[in-house]
């Protein structure tokens, strides 16, 4: 009797310390738990800001690339157009001259044939149509590159068929010119004339042209934008490098999140079963 008394006099001194021990552990690791289910949330939402900086970073950029490229294309047809006037200049008895009046005026006449059917199209309830779904496409389209949360490869199905609908009213007054029989020849003579061109200015001693101020600074500007345009294509090769790289750490990201939580949730089910 006094053995069982004593038994139970020590158990009810030792068995709350090793509960209380018991709790405090529990505590801890399922503070533990909660921290590294919050790191993990923390990392995620770090990871989603620098996926969106990168994302922004790659469109405004590209902006400013086809900004260049446009640049470059005018900068490219003032240099023909002075280099052309310095061979009408320099190169009288080339032939070359003669050459490039009678490319001129082939295209003027493409011009003027082409604007009356143009305007016609332009009148039509199909063209209206069209150019109001392009329209429409191109207002979807900026919206959608406006979302810093959605990647371009997320985009790039709906981008594809956008782009379908922004084409149809160039298709539709391309065709409808390239209809005319003698718009069709016209354009046959027109590349015809530009062989011609080709093949003087082939033999064509162009120091004299090349020597031309108008002509010098034309190329000089050309090949700045050409280089400036070299280094952004560049940049913008870095920066969709860094997008794919922060496509994989925000996927890494979140697979560590759910990890934490899977953990996290695995260990309370231990608690709520002990």
């Amino acid at each position: 009797m006094l053995r069982t008394l004593a038994f139970w006099a020590l158990a009810a001194f030792f068995l709350p310390g090793e509960t209380h021990a018991q709790s405090k552990a529990d505590r801890r690791d399922e503070k533990r738990e909660n921290e590294r289910v919050q790191n993990a949330k923390d990392d995620l939402q770090r990871a989603q800001r620098e996926l969106a900086m990168a994302i922004r970073d790659f469109r405004l950029h590209s902006a400013d690339l086809r900004q260049t490229e446009a640049s470059l294309r005018s900068t490219q047809l003032k240099y023909s157009q002075a280099r052309e006037a310095a061979e009408e200049r320099l190169a009288e008895n080339s032939g070359l001259p003669d050459a490039i009046r009678k490319m001129r005026g082939i295209r003027d006449q493409i011009d003027s044939l082409t604007k009356p059917i143009v305007d016609e199209l332009h009148k039509s309830q199909k063209w209206l149509t069209a150019t109001q779904k392009a329209n429409d496409a191109k207002a979807i389209r900026e919206q959608l590159l406006a979302d810093e949360s959605r990647t371009d490869s997320e985009l790039e199905p709906q981008l594809a068929e956008l782009e379908k609908l922004i084409a149809v009213p160039a298709a539709m007054e391309s065709a409808a010119v390239d209809a005319d029989p003698k718009l069709k020849q016209l354009k046959l003579d027109y590349h015809a004339a530009l062989d011609v061109i080709a093949d003087l200015r082939r033999k064509l001693d162009t120091s004299k042209i090349d020597a031309d101020p108008e002509v010098k600074s034309g190329r000089s500007a050309v090949e700045g934008i050409e280089r400036e345009l070299n280094r952004k294509r560049k940049s913008l090769a870095a920066l969709n490098t860094k997008v794919a790289h922060a496509q994989g750490d925000l996927a890494n990201a979140n697979k560590k999140l759910q990890q934490a939580q899977a953990a996290d949730q695995k260990d309370s089910n231990n608690k709520k079963k002990n």
